[in-house]
């Protein structure tokens, strides 16, 4: 499946973590793209893997998403997915979860929980 457009951006950052960059795209948009990702990446066939291995074998993501607004800094965004993307590991895995816009974030913060398992997935999203 194919989510990307040309403008979108796809960087390993870390480890194991990648950096996805979606200009001209809020957190309200993004977020279903990661989960249709999320669930691409779990539904995939990873039997050829399984198979050198010798084990059953399964991958699956998880997201922290988090949006620049006018008054963002990197190391803000950055620490805003990041604090997601930890959330998402630490209640089962396999997730999507994002921050609330910076309008909303004074009253509320907006969880999105999707079913669980491993591998991981840094999201920032630019307004």
């Amino acid at each position: 499946m194919n989510r990307c457009r040309k403008t979108d951006v796809v960087t390993r950052y870390g480890g194991e973590e990648f950096l996805l960059f979606f200009p001209d795209t809020n957190a309200e948009f993004a977020e279903p793209i990661c989960g249709q990702i999320r669930v691409a990446i779990e539904k995939a066939d990873w039997s050829p893997i399984a198979d050198m291995v010798g084990d059953e074998f399964g991958i699956t993501i998880s997201f922290g998403v988090a949006e620049v607004g006018t008054d963002s800094r990197r190391t803000t965004i950055l620490g805003d997915a990041d604090s997601r993307l930890y959330q998402a590991k630490h209640s089962g895995r396999n997730r999507v979860r994002r921050l609330a816009s910076q309008l909303q974030r004074a009253s509320t913060s907006a969880d999105v929980v999707v079913p669980q398992r491993r591998k991981t997935i840094k999201l920032y999203v630019n307004r």
